[in-house]
């Protein structure tokens, strides 16, 4: 089986000030993610447009895995950003969005709008933000030389980024360098864990057990995927990629029926989120094992 799709963290940007919605933020920050909705759908039933508490749960969806939910804040948002502040990280947001949905044409455009507005801004975090998240759109066009020479340019401004190092060792990955992938990969969890960003630290865990498996090294493909889907558990998003990896590892034994109660577990999770450009990968899996049934 052809190992056809990885996926990449997504970086975002926050240029915004949320004076007025400060504690809604504070639960944002403080990973109650839940908290942070409730208080902004509350707020909103008096102000729909409110800007900030707007952005606030859509930051909170995005950050759970559901950016289906998160489109709809976004667009309220709109009408009340005025700054070119404002602008910015809402683009970005709607970028990553749609991204996270499979919709590359509308993330490339949002993401250009956010990178111009950053640049104009001399918005240092936004622009390796943007440059990062334009550089995940070649990636998935299988441009992979042009999105490592956007990736490497967003880390002279930030060396130290793990969601770069963890895109870089992807492209590495696909460019068939396994070593130079997993040197990046290593510095990548490193980074994370220290930042105590554990679902992000789980998704790198599921990309290097991805690798692991493309190397026909299976013991430690299982590790790396269930260790990560350990470290991911509570976000739908990197749990349906989890699901998916562990059907690609029973595929790729020849345990077909090991494999078909991941797919069926990933399929529902990225249906109940909107993740549409994942549901057809995975589509695309348990059609071949229906295939493979019928011979």
């Amino acid at each position: 089986m052809r190992l056809n799709k990885l996926l990449f963290l997504l970086a975002v940007c926050i240029g915004v000030s949320y004076a007025d919605a400060q504690q809604c933020i504070n639960l944002f920050q403080s990973r109650n993610y839940q908290g942070a909705i409730k208080l902004a759908e509350s707020s909103l039933k008096w102000n729909k447009y409110d800007f900030n508490y707007n952005m606030c749960a859509a930051m909170s969806y995005i950050a759970l895995g559901e950016p289906k939910n998160a489109i709809t804040y976004l667009q309220n948002a709109i009408k009340n950003a005025n700054t070119r502040y404002q602008k910015e990280a809402l683009y970005n947001y709607l970028g990553v969005s749609y991204d996270m949905m499979g919709d590359k044409a509308d993330a490339l455009k949002n993401y250009t709008e956010a990178y111009k507005l950053a640049k104009s801004l001399g918005d240092s975090k936004g622009i390796v933000d943007n440059l990062s998240n334009i550089a995940h759109i070649f990636y998935s066009q299988g441009y992979y030389d042009s999105a490592i020479n956007f990736y490497e340019k967003a880390l002279k401004q930030d060396p130290q980024s793990p969601t770069i190092l963890n895109n870089i060792a992807l492209c590495y990955a696909d460019l068939n360098h396994p070593h130079k992938a997993l040197d990046y990969y290593a510095k990548s969890s490193q980074a994370f864990h220290e930042k105590g960003d554990t679902v992000h630290e789980g998704a790198t865990y599921l990309n290097m057990g991805v690798l692991y498996l493309k190397l026909l090294d299976f013991k430690d493909a299982k590790t790396y995927i269930q260790k990560g889907l350990a470290l991911v558990d509570g976000n739908k998003y990197w749990q349906a990629v989890g699901y998916q990896y562990m059907g690609w590892y029973y595929d790729n034994k020849n345990e077909k029926d090991k494999a078909i109660p991941y797919y069926q577990k990933a399929l529902t999770l990225a249906n109940q989120i909107g993740a549409t450009g994942l549901a057809k990968s995975i589509q695309k899996n348990m059609a071949t094992e229906e295939m493979v049934s019928e011979h």
